[in-house]
């Protein structure tokens, strides 16, 4: 079953919260929480009603936000621009492949309140589309070191999957240097030196068109600083 959209969880909040908090604020907690469940809704309304009640007040807006992402310290900000730095890179890189960002987002509940970018990529698995996919990857890190001067841990997911396809790309899909299958496992220095070889050229090949398009990549990065969450449009909007 698919996460709940921006605007389901708008209705979901409302549906817990009756009308103590006005919609305009609704909307802003309904972005900070893309990626989260009806379940999680709950149980963030809950504390927020309690945070007011222990306080001896009427539940504020700023109550439901601080129970959706905390409240920021100076360490966590400079960790969220990392974030947004990243997840900017993999939608500016995916925007010039002729990819469709559905969504952005700096913290998300649903993914251990890690950022995350929804694509729209193509279905068929041709070796273009398999080399553009993996720049599409790799582009969070290269731009982490474009920006930040260098990549963090973060990436790590990133760096998974990108092995996982070029392995399968090599191995099982006929898209690499040989047209047979083979067993990684039997083949492990060889395979390794063609993987490395093909995650570094799409790692370059990231960097370039984000070089290219810095002004766009900061742009964006700001923007997902402030509004927690993007949607598809306005991602290419900023680009363009």
């Amino acid at each position: 079953m698919p996460l709940p959209s921006t605007s389901d969880l708008e209705a979901i909040l409302r549906h817990y919260l009756g009308d103590s908090i006005a919609n305009k604020h609704l909307s802003e907690a309904a972005r900070r929480a893309s990626g989260g469940t009806g379940a999680d809704c709950a149980a963030w309304a809950r504390r927020a009603r309690g945070r007011a009640r222990h306080a001896g007040r009427a539940l504020e807006p700023a109550d439901l936000l601080r129970e959706i992402d905390g409240s920021f310290s100076s360490a966590e900000t400079e960790q969220d621009w990392r974030i947004a730095i990243h997840e900017s890179g993999h939608a500016v890189v995916a925007h010039a492949l002729g990819m469709k960002t559905e969504q952005i987002v700096l913290r998300s509940p649903g993914h251990r309140n890690a950022g995350f970018t929804l694509l729209r990529m193509s279905s068929e698995f041709t070796r273009s589309v398999v080399h553009d996919i993996l720049a599409v990857h790799l582009a969070g890190r290269e731009a982490e070191i474009l920006v930040l001067g260098e990549p963090s841990v973060g990436a790590g997911t990133d760096l998974a999957y990108a092995t996982d396809i070029c392995t399968d790309m090599h191995c099982r899909w006929g898209l690499g240097e040989r047209i047979a299958a083979c067993d990684p496992t039997m083949h492990v220095r060889k395979v390794r030196t063609s993987v490395e070889r093909d995650l570094r050229r799409a790692s370059q090949r990231a960097l370039e068109i984000l070089s290219q398009h810095r002004t766009s990549l900061d742009r964006l990065a700001r923007a997902l600083m402030e509004q927690r969450s993007l949607d598809g449009d306005v991602v290419a909007a900023m680009i363009e």
